[in-house]
Parts: C-alpha cells; structure tokens; sequence
C-alpha cells in the first residue's frame, strides 16, 4: 500500500504534538531506553523538552546543546545510507 510521499512527515509530526502534550510519561520506558544516545538522541531529546517547558512558562531557555563534529559525523556516516535510498526509489518507478 502507498500513502503518499508524506506520510511520515505527518506522523512525525503528529508525534511531536502528541509528545509536547504528553511528555514522556505518555510513552513506554522501554521505548525511552531503546533511544540511542548519539549527538540527538535522549540526552537531546531531554534537553529539548526542558527548554519547551521554560518557553512555555516563560522562563529562561536553558538551550539544549549538541556537538558540531559528532552531528558532522553522523551526517557523513548516514549520507550513503540516504543516498542509496534515493536512487532506489528513483529506479523503482515511484
């Protein structure tokens, strides 16, 4: 079945609705422990939530922080990955 090219930008969405809501108690804790913790990952994630919170009681933002070189480097490392998906959708017709 094909939904649609953006169906997972919609759903991405939609969770990030239902997560701002909810927070992560709304979720599984094994679902939070299976997170990686890479550049983006949990710690991030948490930071992130804080900082929505600060904004929504209009304190200050605490500013979730990353570093350069590791998103560099997971970008590098995932670009064949986004690639080799690319051409095969190009090739498969879609």
């Amino acid at each position: 079945m094909q939904a649609g090219g953006d169906t997972d930008t919609n759903a991405a969405i939609v969770g990030a609705w239902l997560g701002a809501h909810h927070g992560a108690s709304g979720l599984p804790r094994a679902r939070i422990d299976a997170l990686c913790n890479g550049p983006f990952g949990r710690d991030h994630l948490r930071a992130l939530a804080a900082d929505l919170v600060a904004a929504h009681e209009g304190r200050e933002l605490r500013s979730a922080r990353y570093s350069v070189i590791a998103a560099m480097a997971r970008n590098v490392a995932l670009f064949p990955v986004v690639l080799v998906h690319g051409v095969r959708v190009l090739f498969a017709g879609r």
